[in-house]
């Protein structure tokens, strides 16, 4: 009975080990390269604090206020400041953290863009939101020119 048995499992298990899938490792070459640092020199980087103070003053506008602090080409493409509510259709909001901000141009910076995370509150329920804004510099101040959430 006992042989029985065995010679059973051993056709199982020959059976299973029969149809095994046998797959062929291949080595990825792969160079890792080092990111280049650049100093950014000082106007660089008040340019930078401009850019967040015009964030942070954006998202504590009301509505109409934030409609005006939007560039031309954000408002041929939106013709009202009820474009901005469904952005910012939350109860309240919480911390702002900027991710990046990279700055174009380097001569007179002209362009910027700004990745920043954004929590809010609305119900009961929390969480965070990034957000893209994408600025422009017109008459010598900070305007938005796009954005994506």
């Amino acid at each position: 009975m006992t042989i029985v048995r065995l010679l059973g499992l051993w056709a199982f298990l020959s059976a299973s080990l029969s149809h095994a899938e046998i797959f062929q490792l291949q080595t990825v070459e792969r160079v890792e390269s080092a990111s280049k640092f650049e100093e950014e020199t000082s106007a660089q980087l008040v340019e930078k604090e401009k850019v967040k103070r015009f964030v942070i003053d954006f998202l504590k506008a009301n509505r109409d206020a934030q409609y005006r602090m939007t560039s031309e080409k954000y408002k041929k493409a939106h013709q009202s400041s009820e474009s901005l509510k469904a952005a910012f259709n939350k109860e309240s909001y919480g911390r702002l953290d900027f991710q990046k901000i990279e700055l174009y141009e380097k001569k007179t910076p002209k362009h910027a863009t700004v990745k920043a995370n954004l929590e809010w509150f609305a119900e009961g329920y929390e969480g965070v939101q990034t957000f893209y804004f994408m600025l422009i510099k017109e008459q010598d101040r900070w305007l938005l020119d796009w954005m994506v959430y």
